[in-house]
């Protein structure tokens, strides 16, 4: 075994193992990074379409019921309130 480390074909052959090794785990790591910022991306949209579908939600609903509405939607993490109608 000495004597294959030793010889250049040993160095060689050391030499494409931790290069295979190295290519391997920053492979690795940057599917994991390129996961976490998909995972990330998804997040941030499902929020944006569920406040989206809310505020679209909250403008059809009769103003009547719009408090009663208001209070149950705002449950879920997202907090809304009725303000000033702006206008157009």
């Amino acid at each position: 075994m000495k004597a294959f480390l030793g010889s250049m074909t040993g160095r060689v052959f050391l030499v494409l193992l931790l290069g295979m090794a190295a290519s391997a785990a920053l492979t690795q790591w940057l599917a994991v990074a390129e996961r976490q910022r998909t995972i990330e991306q998804y997040r941030d949209f499902h929020a944006l379409e569920r406040a989206e579908q809310m505020i679209v939600t909250a403008d059809v609903v009769p103003a009547a019921s719009r408090a009663i509405y208001l209070k149950a939607a705002s449950r879920g993490g997202v907090r809304l309130e009725a303000g000033e109608a702006q206008p157009a």
